[in-house]
């Protein structure tokens, strides 16, 4: 399995994909019997779909309203985030892909989406934009099924900064919140979906590594041994409270 945030996606009909490791880099798909799996496509075999974009490789998978497949792209060249859906058939057994993604400006740098969700209002998903002067993030939203999307204005990462953790959700189902890092130090950017703007909240607590927005509440993670603690915070409201702190037995000296 690919170690990315969107390597497996189910669909509303029962079929599920995988992104794999696999004589380079395959997508493999089934019908809901986990032990029959086939193969659906391949990044070598999708070079050609993705002409435009300069296909690195696939990064995310995911379906659409209408259960089709939908494959999120880190590509070399700029001026669109690389996503591809199906010609025509709404079943993943389809082998002909067109790139829908939306574009962006050739100055930006070069695309990778490194987050891809079907939501009830659709498909979401993150970019990380790479230019020489740094990076850069987008978020995105549409069907995904068509080349229409909106986006949200780029955020610049600072640098020496790298993002840590994403995630999708808020009060609309829309919002995407990026934990990001340097050292120590995180930082948590939020946007809460299309025509808003990111917004920046305070410093969350050192070693932090994962973030949720569930509700109108923004929760990070922090484990220290066998201790977790959970730090909330409610968009706009610019601080963070200790919510929950939890103590888990680990039987140290256990293992062999």
């Amino acid at each position: 399995m690919v170690a990315a945030p969107n390597a497996i996606a189910v669909g509303s009909t029962g079929e599920e994909l995988a992104l794999v490791s696999k004589a380079g880099q395959s997508i493999l798909a089934t019908s809901g019997n986990l032990s029959r799996w086939r193969t659906l496509t391949s990044t070598h075999s999708l070079a050609h779909n993705a002409s435009t974009c300069d296909l690195q490789a696939v990064t995310a998978v995911a379906f659409n309203a209408q259960s089709q497949p939908v494959l999120g792209l880190d590509c070399a060249h700029s001026g669109e985030i690389g996503i591809l859906a199906p010609l025509h058939s709404s079943s993943a057994q389809q082998s002909g892909w067109r790139n829908i993604g939306p574009s962006i400006s050739d100055s930006e740098g070069s695309p990778s989406v490194i987050r891809l969700e079907n939501t009830v209002n659709g498909l979401e998903g993150l970019a990380q934009i790479r230019a020489k002067d740094g990076l850069s993030l987008m978020a995105f939203w549409g069907q995904g099924s068509t080349d229409q999307w909106s986006q949200s204005t780029p955020l610049t990462v600072p640098s020496g900064w790298t993002v840590k953790a994403t995630a999708t959700g808020g009060g609309a189902g829309q919002g995407m919140a990026v934990l990001l890092g340097s050292g120590n130090r995180r930082q948590v950017e939020y946007v809460a979906g299309p025509a808003t703007h990111w917004a920046t909240l305070p410093n969350s607590p050192p070693g932090t590594s994962g973030v949720a927005w569930i509700g109108k509440e923004i929760d990070t993670f922090v484990a220290s041994g066998s201790r977790l603690g959970v730090w909330a915070s409610t968009p706009p409201q610019a601080s963070w409270h200790l919510a929950v702190s939890i103590t888990v037995p680990v039987p140290y000296g256990s293992s062999s």
